[in-house]
């Protein structure tokens, strides 16, 4: 029919095509001809494509590749592109494959619509018989949804370079998976478009873009791939790929595999005349100007050549620009090397900067600029990025470097994003302290407050002991102004010199806000006991600040006042150059004195150290000496016997120590003479011990050795700390002989239960497997607590032994229930008591449920508690106690509901067998036979039940604590009573075990067989 003549819709009314080996995307042509003809099929209506349920489509003619087959002999394609929804029905040609010649055949035309839901439906036709094995192919085009240009993998495979040679790799063994960035040493390349040598490419047959590129803006479009072989540069056509051109003047590939091996997708090298694109990445970690470590490295022995792009740790980075220069910078060498001068603009081309340099360890800030290399050439590329043409340096520079650093552009206006900082310490009229912003874990942008109102740091130098710090930090340079973009500016560290700015620490970043505020990029200063200024326009402080004389620097100085931490005393000493031992004296404060080797640690350090030593009398009520703990015991008392401490170096660039510092503490408080004295320093929220140690102590001073400085003090603990816990003897002894004798009788009743194991009235799957858990549990708990409990050499053998202990006390209870479960069905079913058939399929699901149960609980506790179980008392820790109790406290409320249940159960037998007694005969075993279920199940809930429950109230009960250690550990002692020695069937069958001839027939039925 023609379009016309249609009186319904085929985007509604079509028959769906699903066939998978209509695929075009098939690796090798043998495997993929299936002897498959659509000559054969009765073609009618309308049909809609699809592939194992995606919707596809018949592929244009410039998706022929070498050898496809699409099923048959003969693939078909659509010849022209298909419709748009405007088009409505359009008629075209369809093209058939032979060989490697993609439109050497003609078939019969078809109709084709675009549907809404971006899919199309073919009116297709019975193709011409004179084609071999002709078929319809299919393709599926999967709708993105992100865009490629943002998430793609980057190819920087320098063989592929169209110049490279003597490699036969085969892309088709690659597992390929979305999109690709072609790069060249990390310069930006694309596929070429134009023929390509043989054996080039790391390759036999190079594989080169068969049309031209996209352009910026252009949809995704798809291109075919011509691989060479001869004179015949389409010889081989490879599957085809989709492309998109990106902003930033690149491409990415959505490459899949060819359909040949030793064929490889090229990267031409022949386009790479812009900076921009053709460069090296240079991605060296200790370029970063923050690293403080100086490795020895020198650009002075690298062969520099051509163009570079800095990256450090993957993200792009730039040559920071000679204000960024501050105190103690390296960049992994000895000199450090800055751009003189702004980057430029896009507009800008290629410019020539000035190169200058610092010498690693420069204390005064005006050494930054002292120092001039060789001029390079810099270009800002789009992106927001820039390429430099280094040059070797003067080999007059020491160890020279070039720095480089990452400057991330924020996503966000932080004008509108950031963390307001109101503490008014930071005042600039505020008494100073020992505040330390290298402490802060600084993320982002911020904004200054006090008491509310916006301030700004100040610009100009603040004096030393303001701010809630010692160590002023200043902004060296003018704020920006309102529209201005994000700027950089250098941060002043005043020490108390003449020269406020003698020290700088990193650079931050600065913006204008509208509002008349500012936001600042704060990162951790380069000095400790230093903090970010807040500029307060107000009289000064009455307290005048301590100074430091810089012309004396290896002078101490002390300092005593009173604030809200306690500190009465302080003092600091630097080491300089050309000093000896003689030169040190002991550092002395308020009862405490600090030995180190400071001479020792200038010479790791460029000839320059210096060290902090603070002593606080109110700390203890921050610092609780209780917050310090060596045993799981929360009865131990912890007291603080000396003054709390700190000692710091200001940050350098070697902080090892060659020998322990040694620190003498005067005691505060009266010794115990059964306490134990502990060295220790604050660890995050906790007091800790690693890496101190006792060396002496008498009456009133004691002497630590540690190999790190913090802050530190002296703590006595008292009470249980000799005998981890308060322990009892006796009933430890009772405990082990009641265990012993319960494991003995568990024991014998699994012997019982082998002998009976064919007798179903003697026999219980859950009577089994609850003795052999309990006898486990038991037998375990009993061996570590002996024998690994406290031994520190065996604490991983403890702790996983407390796991399988775990495991078997709830498998144990597990069955406890399964026991349950199973009494009340056979008091609700009294005539199948007597059955010796047992569901073999239900035992086999129980046994399941028996075991996996256990083991899911502890798994589970021990993922989400990977320390739960003790190493030291080879039990569940506290936090996981919940893993025992909870499961324990469910099966004992359920076996209460049971137990019940069944009681209520008998009482209503027993009363119905008394009214009907004389009317029906009952036999006088049917009411024996309740009577013991009854009895049994009693003592079981008892025994299995209430025993555990009494563990509820053992707490400061001595008397509770040993009925349910005496009840608990009897568990199998009743077992064996109540299941074997008062059970007749097992009489009857230690009876039937002496040889007879015969058995009477009458007892059939009691027997085991």
């Amino acid at each position: 029919d023609s379009p016309e003549n249609l009186t319904f819709d085929p985007c509604n009314f079509y028959r769906s095509l699903d066939h998978e080996w209509r695929t075009v995307n098939r690796k090798y042509y043998f495997s993929s001809y299936s002897g498959h003809d659509d000559t054969l099929v009765e073609w009618s209506g309308w049909h809609r494509l699809y592939l194992q349920g995606k919707s596809a489509q018949i592929p244009e003619s410039d998706w022929c590749y070498s050898y496809i087959s699409c099923g048959g002999y003969t693939a078909l394609f659509l010849n022209g592109t298909h419709p748009r929804l405007q088009d409505g029905i359009v008629t075209r040609g369809i093209y058939g494959t032979y060989d490697s010649q993609c439109n050497f055949n003609r078939s019969n035309p078809i109709q084709v619509k675009a549907c809404p839901g971006d899919y199309y439906v073919y009116r297709l036709v019975k193709p011409a018989v004179s084609l071999p094995l002709p078929t319809y192919c299919a393709v599926v085009f999967n709708t993105l949804n992100y865009d490629p240009c943002n998430n793609y993998t980057a190819l920087d495979q320098p063989w592929r370079g169209t110049n490279e040679t003597g490699l036969w790799i085969c892309d088709s063994l690659f597992k390929w998976t979305g999109w690709y960035r072609l790069l060249y040493y990390g310069m930006n390349i694309h596929m070429p478009e134009s023929c390509v040598n043989e054996s080039r490419c790391g390759t036999d047959i190079t594989l080169w873009l068969n049309g031209r590129h996209p352009q910026i803006g252009d949809d995704i479009v798809t291109r075919g791939v011509c691989g060479r072989s001869g004179s015949d540069c389409c010889y081989y056509r490879s599957t085809p790929i989709r492309v998109k051109a990106c902003p930033g003047n690149y491409y990415v590939y959505e490459f899949v595999r060819p359909v040949t091996c030793d064929a490889a997708y090229c990267a031409d090298q022949n386009n790479t005349s812009d900076p921009c694109s053709v460069y090296s990445v240079l991605d060296d970690d200790w370029r970063v100007t923050d690293s403080m470590t100086y490795n020895s490295f020198d650009d002075t022995l690298v062969e520099w050549s051509g163009w570079y792009r800095l990256y450090l740790r993957g993200r792009s980075a730039q040559i920071p620009e000679s204000d960024w220069c501050w105190s103690f910078m390296t960049c992994g060498g000895y000199t450090s090397l800055l751009l003189g001068g702004s980057h430029p603009r896009l507009q800008d081309g290629i410019v020539t900067r000035e190169v200058y340099g610092t010498y690693v360890y420069s204390f005064d800030s005006s050494q930054c600029n002292s120092y001039r290399s060789k001029p390079i050439q810099v270009k800002a590329c789009p992106g927001n990025y820039y390429v430099y043409r280094l040059v070797k340096p003067p080999i007059s520079l020491p160890m020279p470097t070039y720095c480089a650093v990452v400057f991330d552009t924020p996503s966000y206006d932080p004008c509108t994003n950031y963390t307001s900082l109101d503490q008014q310490w930071r005042g600039t009229t505020e008494i100073g302290g020992f505040n330390s912003d290298s402490d802060v874990n600084w993320n982002g942008w911020y904004r200054l407050l006090y008491n509310g109102r916006s301030v700004r740091m100040p610009e100009s130098c603040v004096d030393v002991y303001r701010c809630g710090t010692y160590f002023t930090l200043s902004l060296n340079g003018s704020h920006p102004e309102k529209g201005d973009e994000i700027v950089t500016r250098g941060v002043c560290v005043n020490v108390g010199w003449e020269d406020c700015c003698y020290y700088r620490s990193i650079p931050i970043r600065v913006k204008a806000c509208p509002g008349d505020f500012y936001v600042y990029e704060f990162v951790s200063p380069t000095f400790y006991f230093a903090a970010y200024c807040a500029g307060i326009q107000s009289a000064e402080a009455n307290a005048p600040p301590p100074s430091m004389n810089s012309a004396q620097q290896d002078k101490n100085f002390n300092q005593i006042s009173e604030n809200s931490t306690g500190i009465v005393g302080s003092d600091c000493f630097a080491a300089g150059l050309n000093m000896s031992s003689k030169d040190i004296t002991q550092i002395s404060i308020n009862n405490a004195q600090m030995d180190i080797d400071l001479i020792q640690i200038s010479r790791n350090n460029n000839d320059s150290a210096a060290v902090a030593f603070m002593s606080y009398t109110n700390l203890s009520s921050v610092l609780k000496p209780s917050l310090f703990n060596t045993t799981n015991n929360t009865n131990t008392v912890n007291t603080l016997m000396s003054t709390v401490i700190t000692a710091t170096l200001l940050r350098i660039a070697n902080p090892q120590f060659t020998t322990p510092v040694n620190f003498t503490l005067k005691h505060i408080a009266e010794l115990d003479p059964n306490g134990v004295l502990f060295c220790v320093y604050w660890k995050d929220d906790k007091w800790a011990v690693d890496g101190c140690a006792l060396l002496w102590t008498n009456s009133s001073h004691t002497v630590c050795s540690c190999v790190h400085l913090s802050t530190f003090a002296l703590i006595m603990q008292t009470g249980p700390l000799a005998e981890e816990e308060d322990s009892d003897p006796v009933l430890e002894l009772i405990g082990i002989i009641a265990v012993a004798v319960g494991l003995i009788f568990l024991s014998l009743a699994l012997l019982t239960f082998a002998v009976c194991r064919r007798n179903p009235r003697v026999t219980s799957i859950p009577q089994i497997n609850l003795c052999i858990n309990l006898l486990l549990a038991h037998l375990l708990f009993l061996l570590t607590q002996n024998l690994l409990r406290n031994q520190h050499s065996q604490r991983l053998a403890c702790a996983v032994m407390a796991g399988v202990v775990h495991y078997f006390f709830l498998a144990a209870f597990v069955w406890m229930l399964i026991e349950a479960a199973v009494l009340l069905f056979h008091m609700k079913n009294l005539t199948k008591l007597r059955s010796k058939k047992q569901g073999g399929h239900l035992w086999k699901w129980l046994v399941v449920i028996g075991y996996a149960v256990p083991l899911v609980v502890v798994g589970v506790s021990a993922g989400v508690v990977p320390h739960g179980y003790d190493r030291d008392s080879c039990w569940l820790k506290a936090d996981v106690l919940w893993s025992f109790l909870g499961p324990v406290s469910f099966i004992l409320a359920a076996n209460t509901v049971i137990f019940i249940c069944i009681l209520v159960i008998v009482i209503s037998t027993l009363t119905n067998m008394k009214s009907k007694a004389l009317k029906i005969k009952r036999p006088k075993s049917e009411h024996r036979v309740l009577t013991s279920v009854a009895l049994k199940t009693t003592i079981q809930f008892i025994i299995l039940g209430c025993s555990w429950i009494l563990g509820f109230f053992t707490q400061d009960s001595k008397a509770m604590e040993i009925i349910f250690l005496l009840l608990n550990s009897q568990q199998g002692t009743f077992i064996f009573f109540i299941y074997c020695v008062f059970n007749q069937e097992v009489s009857h069958h230690l009876l039937y075990l002496h040889p007879e001839p015969t058995f009477p027939k009458t007892h059939q039925d009691s027997s085991c067989v």
